[in-house]
């Protein structure tokens, strides 16, 4: 991957910004550093005797790195993905190096209103003391377009996996928390693109806000019982986003998941690299529509580039 030039731009001009006004330095200072270490927040609040944590799209990147995290802490395991193979490996490594009880449930959750397994989920959670949800699972078409040129299939699958999904099973998984003795947690990963203007992405971007929203709605109304918390970041090198190289501007999954692990119960919603909040802080400086004019060119850019890769592929 070659160097994103309005990525480092965007994380300059928050940081300029930040020095030249003060407030918005402080409080990245306040909210990123001085906050955690004044209230650590520790996972094992959430953890009781037999405690499972949940965790959605849980064969690779951010959802394996939060499932490993938290087999550290002692918690046992529910990951749920569609590719059973990976899941089984996960199940047996970290039985082995965590001594953990781990179930896995292999399911394509884009289908599972379809084939009407919201009963079967029900049932296999009956009975456990869950403390942690993280709600990971998501995705984004292939080729960035405007929404005229986006497929029909794409449009469904991210409505039924990015906010369909993560709404019922949350209704579910809240019904079981607010009986425990002990606090739940609830993780819900968004994305920095939910607060800007994000053509050839807009399905994307605006299921990504929609998760913010249902958040910050819940964080208000379970806040005695549940710490819910949603994380807006921008670059992680996954499978998804296709990156492949790791910068100032792009985490490893394992990365931001220690990051993530410094702001449970502390607010709502953040961006918990600095970097990537100095990158929120320069979005939020631009004009909308300045700034979705420069996303729609990068974005065009890129499709035309997919669109000869997959000319070339198809040529062989």
């Amino acid at each position: 991957m070659g160097s994103n030039t309005g990525a480092l731009i965007l994380g300059i001009v928050g940081g300029i910004f930040c020095v030249i006004t003060i407030i918005p330095g402080l409080i990245l200072l306040w909210k990123l550093i001085v906050k955690p270490k004044l209230f650590k927040n520790s996972p094992q609040k959430y953890r009781g005797k037999n405690t499972y944590a949940i965790i959605t799209g849980a064969a690779g990147g951010i959802g394996k790195a939060f499932a490993e995290k938290f087999a550290k802490e002692g918690f046992n395991l529910i990951i749920i993905a569609r590719r059973e193979e990976i899941l089984k490996e996960m199940k047996q490594e970290f039985e082995e190096k965590y001594q953990i009880n781990v179930k896995v449930i292999a399911n394509d959750l884009i289908f599972i209103d379809k084939e009407n397994q919201w009963n079967q989920i029900e049932k296999e959670l009956k009975g456990i003391d869950i403390g942690v949800l993280v709600n990971n699972v998501g995705m984004c078409q292939y080729l960035p377009g405007k929404f005229g040129d986006i497929d029909i299939k794409d449009i469904n699958n991210m409505v039924s996996l990015n906010i369909r999904v993560l709404t019922i099973l949350t209704h579910i998984i809240i019904s079981i928390m607010i009986k425990r003795k002990e606090k739940g947690l609830i993780i819900n990963m968004s994305s920095a693109t939910s607060f800007v203007p994000f053509p050839m992405f807009q399905v994307y971007a605006a299921s990504k806000a929609f998760i913010k929203q249902f958040n910050d709605s819940l964080y208000s109304e379970y806040k005695e019982k549940i710490d819910c918390i949603c994380y807006c970041p921008w670059y992680i090198k996954t499978e998804m986003t296709k990156i492949r190289e790791t910068s100032i501007y792009v985490l490893e999954p394992e990365e931001f998941v220690e990051y993530c692990f410094l702001f449970f119960g502390q607010q709502n919603h953040i961006d918990p690299y600095w970097f990537h909040y100095l990158m929120d802080i320069g979005a939020w400086l631009y004009p909308t529509d300045i700034f979705g004019s420069m996303i729609l060119s990068m974005q065009t850019f890129v499709r035309q580039r997919l669109l000869l890769k997959l000319q070339q592929k198809n040529k062989k």
